[in-house]
């Protein structure tokens, strides 16, 4: 098989699988939207996972066989037959004549005869088209992969240029480290460079505050954001996040994945403020940071 049949092949499933794509998602989103209807509390961890185990059906779709289309019965051949001619005389030789194999019909049901469509998968054959789709592909592809490189780039350098804070400002910080169970050995740096903080790994997790905010927040305040920040490590969100983005990349100009990644992007941010309420029990405070 040649390269650009690989491509057609390949191109057909994305185009087959999306609205089974679509269907899926559409009956997560149901479930997720009418189960708090039904006293069932779904929290945003759970809606988290649910997306994700959606993302990777939509992932794994277009490499799912496809049905193969079956001859349909109704059809047999004859085997030839030999005859035999008696010649005027008795003493000539018998002689065999084959007559050629002849497909036979066999009539079918009367209930049967009423023919049913069969719908059958989308094909796509090589050509300049399919090539310039394929160039764009690569193109929106390249772009994501090159916004991922550059947002690694820049949070390494933040985090190099951070500095780390006073044996006091950390009390705190390895508190609820510790409280929290967290089993990741995280930092927490100071920033002049940013304006919110972030959490930031892979391997050095690190939670980066901006400089004036440890001043400008109370004691109880800055609980509240570097709590929230330490759930993103402690849910590993760092590493879903790039496979999420990675993901993005593979599938750009897929309806459903830019979807999902986004409804993961939202429930991921909701989960981290369950988490702070869950650990420290103070919802309005929260809120009000």
């Amino acid at each position: 098989m040649n390269p650009e049949s690989i491509l057609g092949t390949a191109f057909a499933a994305f185009l087959n699988s999306l609205w089974q794509s679509a269907a899926i998602a559409l009956a997560a989103w149901a479930a997720l939207r009418f189960l708090p209807r039904m006293n069932v509390r779904v929290n945003a961890a759970t809606r988290c996972a649910v997306w994700w185990a959606v993302l990777a059906a939509v992932v794994l779709l277009p490499m799912a066989p496809q049905p193969e289309t079956r001859p349909q019965p109704g059809t047999r051949y004859v085997a030839p037959q030999a005859t035999l001619s008696e010649s005027a005389s008795e003493s000539a030789p018998l002689s065999v004549r084959a007559t050629p194999a002849t497909p036979r019909q066999i009539k079918p049901p009367a209930t049967s005869s009423i023919a049913t469509p069969v719908a059958r998968p989308l094909q796509i054959t090589a050509g300049a088209g399919l090539l310039a789709v394929f160039a764009i592909w690569a193109m929106f592809s390249l772009f994501r992969v090159a916004q991922i490189i550059r947002s690694y780039r820049y949070l390494r350098g933040i985090k190099q240029r951070s500095h780390a804070v006073s044996p006091e400002q950390l009390v705190n910080f390895n508190y609820w480290l510790l409280a929290c169970g967290i089993d990741r050995t995280a930092r927490l740096l100071i920033s002049s460079e940013i304006v919110s903080p972030m959490a930031v790994g892979f391997r050095r997790p690190a939670v980066i505050v901006p400089e004036t905010l440890m001043h400008e927040f109370t004691e109880e305040e800055l609980d509240h954001v570097l709590l929230h920040e330490l759930a993103h490590i402690a849910r590993y969100d760092d590493w879903t996040n790039l496979f999420a983005r990675l993901i993005g990349a593979l599938l750009p100009v897929h309806p459903v994945a830019v979807w999902l990644v986004k409804r993961i992007e939202q429930e991921r941010e909701v989960a981290c403020d369950d988490w702070v309420v869950a650990m420290t029990g103070q919802a309005r405070p929260y809120a009000a940071s």
